[in-house]
């Protein structure tokens, strides 16, 4: 019994460090210097990256438009700004409300990550999930059911798989 729960415990952590290694090595330097200049600019940026395709996102939030990036290996091949109508959403972040996304957690799925000021505090996360799922789900969180919204309206997820 003590070896099975072993094997289990041991598979488990496997599976979680792996998941950690692909986290770094999807997210391309390319990626994250134009995600850390977003940031530092609009003092928030997001991204996604599908795991499937070498195709990534990187937006961001300014006063009145949204910035938008598509890569492709590292390489920008396409930027576009659109009229931002929303993001009050943005200050509606809230820690307690992350683990809603939880139930579209997959490890080798898509990844979702963002970066913003909150309260005066960096605000950092990486959510590896089925996309797919994600876009389905309605939540409690305000928070994530913007980021869904804009999404969608934007596009992104159409060009990720």
């Amino acid at each position: 019994m003590k070896v099975k729960v072993c094997c289990i415990f041991g598979i488990l952590h496997m599976l979680v460090m792996l998941s950690c290694s692909m986290t770094g090595n999807l997210y391309n330097n390319e990626n994250r210097r134009l995600f850390e200049r977003l940031y530092k600019s609009n003092g928030n940026a997001f991204y996604i990256k599908s795991t499937n395709i070498s195709v990534s996102f990187v937006w961001s939030y300014s006063e009145k438009k949204i910035s938008i990036y598509k890569l492709s290996n590292g390489k920008l091949i396409e930027s576009k700004e659109l009229p931002d109508t929303k993001s009050n959403w943005l200050d509606q972040f809230s820690k307690k409300e992350l683990p809603e996304a939880d139930s579209c957690l997959e490890l080798d799925g898509d990844l979702l990550g963002f970066k913003l000021k909150y309260d005066n505090s960096l605000v950092q996360n990486d959510l590896p999930i089925n996309l797919d799922c994600f876009l389905r789900k309605k939540l409690k969180s305000v928070f994530l059911n913007g980021m869904i919204s804009d999404i969608k309206v934007i596009r992104l997820n159409g060009n990720l798989h």
